[in-house]
């Protein structure tokens, strides 16, 4: 979890090896932060869940150990990101989106409104809702657009750490 943000390319168009314009599709940084985390106990986690730290773990493995955030009030503050890669088996190695774009973020149930607050959802694990008025969650990020009930969809995740 020690990944430095040193430089930011964010031309979308390059060129090859011959000299010809080539789009840069998805080497683009549009200034995301991912960070490697290891898999911590629980069920697998797949691309676009929200993770949150494994407190179940001792020590400093706490901090090193994701799990599916859960539904629990107090889980929000140990949100970490979103999964940018799946995980299947305790001890697996999965990037998360720790800051900025992320295209594929879980929705709730209830489903997200573009330009929102999000949080943690507390109905459905290792989702994200908008944040409601007197919610006292710390937001997340922003939904980028709608995203319907259940599906993914792209979201602007703030740097926590």
């Amino acid at each position: 979890m020690a990944t430095n943000t040193l430089l930011q390319y964010l031309e979308t168009t390059g060129e090859d090896a011959f000299g010809a314009s080539a789009s840069l599709g998805a080497n683009v940084s549009n200034r995301r932060q991912v960070e490697t985390f290891i898999q911590g106990s629980g069920t697998a986690i797949a691309v676009g869940d929200l993770v949150a730290f494994d407190i179940g773990e001792t020590g400093p493995t706490r901090v090193v150990r994701v799990v599916k955030a859960t539904t629990a009030a107090a889980g929000n503050a140990l949100c970490v990101g979103v999964a940018h890669t799946a995980s299947t088996n305790e001890g697996d190695r999965l990037d998360v989106v720790v800051a900025g774009y992320a295209a594929t973020v879980k929705a709730d149930a209830s489903g997200v409104t573009s330009g929102n607050p999000l949080t943690a959802s507390k109905a459905t694990a290792a989702t994200v809702t908008d944040r409601v008025a007197g919610d006292t969650s710390p937001a997340f990020g922003v939904a980028l657009e709608a995203i319907g009930a259940g599906a993914t969809g792209a979201c602007w995740i703030y740097k926590q750490f």
